[in-house]
């Protein structure tokens, strides 16, 4: 007869993790007919179920942190002689319950081992590891162990409950002492097996420590030195009884209510006894408090200073809040604790007293040999801070920090002798280079001479060119002054010439900063330009106000009659000119009209009403045609791309050709005939023709927003003047297309 098979039987670990994936997916198994399907594993298999039931159940139950329930009740889930009462946390070592111990009646912080852990040989040997490691010390400011056991295969012990928070937490509270606070929970396991605290209520140690690192920070220092102080009393009291803990960090040290601190979880601990569970080469612990050596691996053994290393990198953080390395992926990390060194604390914060500084930057040597002998020895500058007594470390030279950096960059110093023997041959040999050497300079200084001369004639051709360039757009702008400022069929070349002007005046000033006098010339001449377009806006923008002397659009605006007699006054004072306006500049001219445009237009607004002065706008837009398409304001609200501008350009260019008196005619039409367009059609035919071609080239939605321009569409009666329908626009339909349209 076979014997039953073990624990370690890869069949019983498999089925266990069938029936562990079933539990989690919310699935009730029969246990008798999964047995079944095992016959050959049933008895082993029969033990695991048993505990992975109770610590499912206990778990699902528990997991929300809520109050102990009344001694009264029924408890909800028993482990020997263990009540759990909930769930405190859970981390890669087990889970952590608080319980109550039923044969005396005390509250107990319970640790679980995981069932699926349990069957890891290894993950075995480190819990008991460390409930061995905890139970064999007994020091006032280490948690303690109450008793170890096994229950249908689950592994748990218990230990005091220490009712406070830890040190990871603390920080979190110091990092944002405006932001509400925390409730404290009772606490004795490592951080990574509690859940995230409430913002409820400030825990009262850290109240108390971030109104003194605010209003006194002297006494937030001396607290934290007087922690520290004691969790080196407990390393050193583990190291002396042959265990080092290997995983110190914030989260693994707690502050009960008393303001005494507790070193809890030795999971990792390293037992003299048991030196073959973890040797070196494990990558074991917390990563960003790791010594050096114990992130490294291969360094050598690992002893106790990587503790007093573990404990500097904490003190290193609760007082600078910040971790002593931020690398934002494992191999950054390490790279930075084998390699670098962090950031001196008193330049993260000033108020810092320089012997912390100095006990912090002595605990967190690269190198074993640069630290603290002992975790005594740091306690007893610590305490020696406390007492305002001289340290006994002291800061590093600049001569031991260049050996420091030469021992953790040991290819520098091979290197450099190697330089150094190639730089003696090279000596040598340039040495016997130098007669030649000299000659090829007397020659290369000659070529320099040559090249500088090149240079200042490639200067002044340059500065040439510049001053043509600036003569050549001053001639633009006089040209678009003089020939063009009073010709109204030119205004959009004339602005499309100073905008060009504005351009290279612009890129002048930026290539002459050097040249303030030079500089100062071209800053004027670009402000004038810009004068002159800014005028030349305010012109076109009031242009539409001129068509108020036509009955026509009068009669569309429905003008009073005392409207109508208010604007005849007002358009016989705009059309008087004062009797020295020939005499006057052209800038003075320009100034002049547009000071009576302005006045023009406020008068106007003030005898319009809002919907008449909207409509207004609306006849202005449709009185210029095709032209409208060039007003900046109709381009922006229509968002014409550049490609529908250059077609409707070339449809304004096809219909001003078609009506030049030289352009071609249709056979038979008379010299002296009247205008004409394509097929002997008039003026009015070929406007209405050249906006069915630009409606045409628009969008569907730019010929919806195109109607809202011009609203309404306006016909001329008997023209803008009295004399016919002048130079607005002709009888009949306007640029808005047919009125059927």
């Amino acid at each position: 007869m076979n014997p039953e098979p073990d624990l370690d039987d890869p069949r019983v670990f498999q089925a266990v993790q069938e029936y562990m994936a079933a539990l989690e997916a919310g699935k009730r198994l029969d246990k008798s007919a999964f047995l079944n399907q095992h016959k050959d594993i049933a008895l082993a298999l029969a033990e695991c179920i048993a505990g992975l039931d109770l610590v499912h159940t206990a778990g699902s139950k528990l997991r929300d942190s809520t109050p102990a329930p009344p001694a009264s009740a029924e408890p909800p889930t028993a482990l020997g002689d263990f009540r759990i009462v909930r769930e405190l946390g859970r981390g890669g070592m087990g889970v952590v319950y608080e319980a109550i111990q039923l044969s005396l009646g005390r509250r107990v912080a319970l640790k679980v081992l995981p069932f699926a852990a349990s069957l890891d040989s290894r993950q075995l040997q480190r819990f008991q590891n460390e409930a061995r490691a905890a139970a064999h010390l007994h020091h006032q400011n280490i948690v303690p162990v109450h008793g170890v056991g096994c229950e249908r295969g689950v592994h748990f012990y218990a230990m005091q409950l220490i009712d406070g928070q830890n040190l990871a937490s603390l920080v979190e509270d110091l990092r944002r002492p405006g932001a509400g606070a925390t409730r404290h929970q009772p606490a004795s396991a490592p951080t990574g097996e509690f859940p995230s605290r409430t913002l409820e209520t400030r825990s009262e140690l850290g109240a108390q420590l971030t109104t003194m690192r605010t209003e006194k920070p002297g006494g937030f220092y001396r607290t934290i030195a007087r922690l520290t102080a004691q969790a080196a009393d407990a390393l050193e009291y583990a190291h002396q009884n042959g265990i080092v803990h290997r995983d110190i960090k914030p989260a693994n040290l707690l502050v009960d209510g008393g303001g005494n601190l507790w070193i809890t979880d030795f999971g990792l601990a390293l037992v003299q006894a048991d030196v073959g569970l973890t040797q070196s080469g494990d990558l074991l612990g917390t990563l960003r408090y790791m010594s050096p050596e114990q992130a490294g691996g291969p360094r050598g053994l690992i002893d106790h200073r990587t503790d007093v290393y573990s404990l500097g990198v904490t003190l290193y953080e609760l007082l600078t809040l910040r971790p002593i390395f931020d690398g934002a992926d494992r191999r950054a990390l390490l790279h930075q604790i084998m390699h670098e060194e962090p950031t001196v604390p008193r330049m993260v914060d000033r108020a810092i007293p320089l012997d912390l500084e100095t006990i912090v930057l002595k605990a967190i040597g690269k190198y074993p040999a640069d630290r603290y002998a002992t975790a005594r020895d740091m306690a007893d500058d610590l305490n020696r801070f406390l007492r305002d007594e001289p340290i006994r470390a002291r800061r590093a030279t600049p001569i031991q920090r260049v050996r420091k950096w030469l021992r953790r960059h040991p290819s520098v110093p091979v290197t450099a002798t190697i330089l150094l023997v190639l730089l003696t041959i090279g000596s040598v040999g340039s040495a016997l280079l130098i007669r030649n050497e000299q000659a090829k300079t007397r020659d290369e200084q000659a070529k320099t001479r040559e090249a500088y001369h090149e240079e200042r004639q490639r200067a002044k051709e340059a500065e040439d060119r510049l001053r043509l360039a600036r003569r050549s757009v001053d001639e633009i702008l006089q040209t678009a002054e003089q020939e063009m400022g009073d010709n109204p069929m030119m205004q959009g070349l004339r602005r499309k010439m100073l905008e060009w002007a504005l351009s290279y005046y612009q890129e002048f000033v930026q290539q002459r900063s050097d040249d303030p006098e030079f500089q100062a010339d071209l800053s004027a001449a670009r402000d004038r330009v810009k004068k002159i377009l800014d005028d030349l806006a305010e012109l076109e923008g009031s242009g539409h106000y001129f068509l108020l002397n036509a009955d026509d659009v009068l009669n569309d605006l429905g003008a009073t009659e005392d409207q109508r007699q208010q604007l005849r006054a007002l358009n016989y004072k705009r059309e008087s000119v004062p009797p020295n306006f020939g005499r006057l500049s052209a800038d003075e001219r320009r100034a002049w009209v547009v000071k009576q445009a302005r006045a023009y237009e406020s008068e106007a607004n003030r005898i319009l009403d809002a919907r008449q002065q909207a409509r207004l706008r609306q006849i202005g837009i449709q009185a210029k045609h095709e032209m409208a398409f060039r007003d900046p304001a109709v381009i922006a609200a229509l968002k014409l791309t550049p490609d529908q501008q250059e077609r409707i350009r070339a449809i304004e260019a096809d219909r001003m050709f078609m009506q030049r008196p030289d352009g071609p005619r249709p056979e038979g039409h008379r010299p002296d005939g009247p205008p004409f367009g394509p097929k002997g059609k008039g003026p009015d035919d070929m406007r209405r023709n050249g906006m069915d071609r630009i409606l045409a080239i628009l969008t569907e939605e730019q010929r919806t927003r195109w109607r809202e321009l011009i609203g309404n569409q306006f016909v001329w009666q008997r023209g803008p003047g009295p004399n016919g329908p002048g130079r607005f626009g002709p009888q009949g339909p306007g640029p808005g297309g047919r009125p059927d349209r």
